[in-house]
């Protein structure tokens, strides 16, 4: 893709600070970071997101993220990490171009997780039938 930042920066047309590469990922810092260490994994191959992806080039990203993740939490001395995936626009995606967002979290620091509702059995079963009906076998 012509206009994909990341296609760029797999090519090697723009910078980055790149932490791993392999034959089908390259993962590298990102340049607004919500914690020092924030990585991005994206396929060498471009992907819209997972919703596009096949499965063979989403297995190399989750190989990669796993590859990691203890690199990344050990090197900025972390207690814990977060691995998100933004699909689409509505899903908080900017860059269409599958990637992995692995963020480093400390004890210390602010949490951003907050405790949910539980919702009842009967509830989470009326979700699930209309989402097993979706299911492709």
């Amino acid at each position: 893709m012509d206009d994909c930042i990341f296609c760029k920066i797999v090519a090697k047309e723009v910078p980055a600070v790149v932490l791993y590469e392999d034959d089908s990922t390259l993962a590298f810092l990102n340049h607004a970071p919500d914690a020092p260490g924030h990585t991005l994994v994206v396929p060498k191959a471009h992907v819209r997101n997972v919703l596009d992806a096949p499965s063979d080039i989403f297995g190399h990203v989750m190989e990669t993220v796993r590859i990691l993740m203890p690199a990344i939490k050990d090197g900025v001395g972390a207690d814990g990490m977060r691995v998100s995936i933004n699909n689409e626009s509505a899903g908080g995606q900017d860059v269409f171009h599958l990637h992995a967002h692995l963020i480093p979290f400390h004890a210390d620091s602010p949490a951003t997780f907050k405790k949910r509702d539980i919702i009842s059995t009967e509830e989470r079963e009326l979700v699930a039938e209309k989402v097993r009906e979706h299911l492709q076998n």
